[in-house]
């Protein structure tokens, strides 16, 4: 995925759950940003981020949209989850696997349907502490009642897996028991029903000065405590 008019800026404050503040060119500025999660370890005060300047939106309140932002290890990192099922996508079509975008069964849609037969969710892992990522980052009703869909369809006999993508290298993965009791729980209880967990790497590099190159790839050996 390619994505231009890059413009770097310094991240200021959050003014509610999706209005921020950021300082670019010298000049204080709100936008909209679409994680509802609480990325406190990445938008820090005076952290360094990376946002896209839009085109032809004449109907949107905000015409610059939050890209990248510069994590502890000094990397910049994808922190837009927007762009998550796009990324998918692309990695699904380089890798010829056959799928389907947002399947209905019973009351849920489910993000893909891979060869027909293998029902998967896409989940954002952007909090990572040292080389282990963790999900969630924000107490949430909404990815328990996905797991709990994932392990009706493994008790019918159907194949269920969840795939994270995380915005960092990792060597280990934990479910957020401290913040979300509930879907580690569950989280677990899919595991034992023979569900899948797989994990992509999300990889950000410049072309030039305003255009990032981003791209998935697969990390292997993760061990899930």
């Amino acid at each position: 995925m390619i994505i231009k008019n890059i413009n770097k800026a310094i991240f200021l404050k959050r003014l509610n759950r999706f209005v921020w503040k950021w300082l670019l060119n010298w000049k204080e500025i709100l936008f909209h940003i679409w994680d509802t999660g609480r990325l406190w370890e990445l938008l820090k005060e005076n952290n360094k981020i990376l946002i896209e300047k839009l085109t032809n939106t004449p109907k949107r309140k905000y015409s610059l949209r939050l890209i990248s932002a510069l994590n502890p290890n000094w990397n910049f990192v994808l922190v837009n989850s927007l762009l998550h099922s796009k990324l998918v996508e692309e990695y699904l079509k380089a890798n010829k696997i056959p799928y389907q975008k947002e399947v209905k069964i019973w009351n849920s849609r489910i993000d893909f349907l891979l060869n027909k037969n293998i029902f998967v969710e896409i989940k954002w892992c952007s909090l990572i502490i040292w080389d282990t990522g963790l999900f969630p980052d924000a107490p949430t009703k909404r990815w328990t009642k996905h797991l709990e869909e994932l392990i009706k369809i493994l008790k019918n006999w159907g194949k269920a897996e969840i795939r994270f993508l995380a915005v960092d290298n990792i060597k280990y993965f934990s479910p957020n028991k401290e913040t979300d009791p509930q879907f580690s729980k569950s989280f677990y209880n899919f595991l034992n029903n023979w569900g899948k967990v797989n994990f992509l790497k999300v990889n950000l590099s410049f072309l030039d000065n305003s255009t990032l190159n981003v791209n998935l790839e697969k990390l292997k050996n993760i061990k899930i405590l």
